[in-house]
Order: structure tokens, then C-alpha cells, then sequence
């Protein structure tokens, strides 16, 4: 997580996976919910979820922005 000072920077939780996938990894942040105690603090908030193949050694990160107001994604990238 990096939590900024202030709170007209985003949040941004991250969460990594070993062998799954970027998709399980955001999720798992949606699922337990990782960003509820921070939707009044922020602005916005992103979740990252990164996985990471121990056989073919390639790295999959997706990320999302958070609406705020409705605590779902808004909008999706993939890198």
C-alpha cells in the first residue's frame, strides 16, 4: 500500500501473486475489501494487482481505478 500524505494524491493498494493471476490479485482486494477504511480519506483510490510466473519468469499487472462514491471499479488498464 502507499498511503500518501495528503489525501488529494491516490491511494494505491497493491496486492501480488505468485503463480495465479493479476485478475486473482484484484479480486482478492475487492473481495476482502482492503480499500473500505480509506473511501472517505481519498480522492481516488487505485488497486494494482500483480502476478508474477515462476515458470515462463513474465509478470502480469493490472490496475483499476476505484469510484468512490459506488466503491466499484471504474475503469480497468493492463500493462
Amino acid at each position: 500500500m502507499y498511503e500518501p500524505i495528503t489525501g488529494k494524491q491516490p491511494l494505491i493498494l497493491i496486492e501480488f501473486k505468485y503463480d495465479g493471476s493479476a485478475e486473482e490479485a484484484i479480486a482478492q482486494i475487492k473481495t476482502l475489501e482492503y480499500f473500505k477504511r480509506y473511501t472517505g480519506q481519498y480522492r481516488n483510490i487505485i488497486i494494482v494487482g500483480i502476478n508474477y510466473s515462476t515458470k515462463t519468469k513474465d509478470h502480469q499487472c493490472l490496475i483499476e481505478k476505484l469510484d468512490k462514491r459506488l466503491n466499484r471499479p471504474s475503469s480497468k488498464k493492463e500493462l
